[in-house]
This record gives C-alpha cells, structure tokens and sequence, in this order.
C-alpha cells in the first residue's frame, strides 16, 4: 500500500519529510522528559539525496534527533571511518553535535554491532527512511541476484543478512524485508524525473526484478512516498 506525497519544491518536501519524522519521535518522547519512555529508532538510507534532509533534522530546535536511536537500512562492510562508510555520512550530516548514530557493520564485533539493533527495536517504536536506486532496488536488496528472493521473504527468520552487488563495490549488510516489516513506519524518499519512472514502473513490476515493488505492494504497510523533481 502507498500514500503519495509528491512536490514541485524540494525544499518545501525536506521540511514535510522532516516534519513527519520529528512528529513520529515527538509521539512518543516527550522532550522535557526523555527518559520517561522507550527511544525510537530511526533507520535512514546513505547515498547524497538524504543530505539535505539530514541537516534540516539537525539544525532543528528542540532536536527530535538527539531523543532517538539513529541507524541505518544499510551499509557497506568497512571500517566505520572509510570514506564510502554510510556511519560516516549520518554522523557528519545528521549527527553533528548530537552524539553517534548506531554502527550497523563492526569488522571486529559485528554480532555486538546487530545486537544493539535489536535492542533498539525492543525498546520502542521505530521508522525508516527508504530511498531507491535506478535499478529498483531499495536498501541493499538488488534485483535479480541469488539472495535477492530470500531478502524479500516475509517469512524470512533474519533481520539482517549479508548481500554482494554485482554492480557496486564492497560487500553489504541489509535489513530484510522481514526485519524492515518490524518497524511501524516506512517512507521512500526519491528524487527526480528519472527515478518517479523506476518508481512507477515498479508498482507492476515483479519484486525480484524491482526489490522496492515488495515495499510498495506490501499487504499490510503503508509505503508513505516522497517525491520532488
């Protein structure tokens, strides 16, 4: 299922993108007395579209960001430091001033790393934030590989789960479709003429050659989509 929030302004769509994440924190922890409830987690995407949308979350007072677990949908398996990190990117956009988000990939404790995600999610509420390459994938599910059908499993048993691109560098570590299903809300954030074509072609399509399809057909979540040329 999906709800369509298209924009002719993209600024105009970061300020609503936003607003939508700090209302959902704000829900269910109240800033003059954080630790009267469960944090959130909040699971956002790497890549340069979220860019902006990360620095209008930070520059925002009181700080929704600062009042939750911040993670990722993805990430490369590198050092948290290495330049094509997705950590790096949240921390210096997004985190700046507040703390750290959670390290999805540690090459010396990776089970210590996952734990801390699944910790998070039993602590309270959580939400992602999806984005959507030109190929129709969406976190690190790729079209059309061998793990590609396990990975959209709702069935599936795992949470996260190692997947090669055959396209792209460096190994990756994704939530399953299975996992993400744990969140109680999922946005897709996307960018430009190009990409509203995968989008809409996708709703048709087969998931396992267009990953996001399975997100946008799913039986019971509700994709909440953001667009803006």
């Amino acid at each position: 299922m999906i709800e369509e929030h298209f924009f002719s302004d993209r600024a105009e769509m970061i300020a609503s993108l936003a607003d939508e994440i700090e209302d959902f924190i704000f829900a269910e922890v109240d800033p003059d007395a954080p630790n009267t409830s469960g944090r959130p987690l909040i699971l956002f995407s790497g890549g340069s579209t979220p860019k902006p949308l990360f620095e209008e979350l930070n520059g925002r007072e009181p700080s929704p960001i600062a009042l939750a677990n911040i993670g990722l949908v993805d990430e490369r398996c590198v050092a948290p430091d290495h330049p094509d990190s997705n950590l790096s990117l949240l921390n210096e956009h997004l985190m700046a001033g507040l703390g750290q988000a959670l390290p999805m990939y540690d090459p010396v404790d990776p089970a210590a790393a996952l734990a801390a995600y699944t910790q998070a999610l039993s602590q309270g509420p959580g939400l992602a934030v999806l984005g959507m390459g030109g190929d129709a994938h969406t976190a690190s599910i790729f079209p059309n590989l061998e793990t590609t059908a396990a990975l959209l499993d709702p069935a599936n048993p795992k949470d996260f789960a190692l997947n090669q691109p055959v396209d792209a560098p460096h190994q990756r570590l994704t939530w399953t479709l299975a996992g993400l299903a744990k969140l109680d809300r999922w946005y897709l954030h996307i960018e430009g003429v190009a990409k509203r074509a995968v989008y809409e072609a996708a709703k048709g399509a087969d998931p396992i050659a267009a990953p996001i399809a399975a997100f946008i057909n799913h039986p019971s979540k509700t994709l909440y989509v953001y667009w803006c040329p």
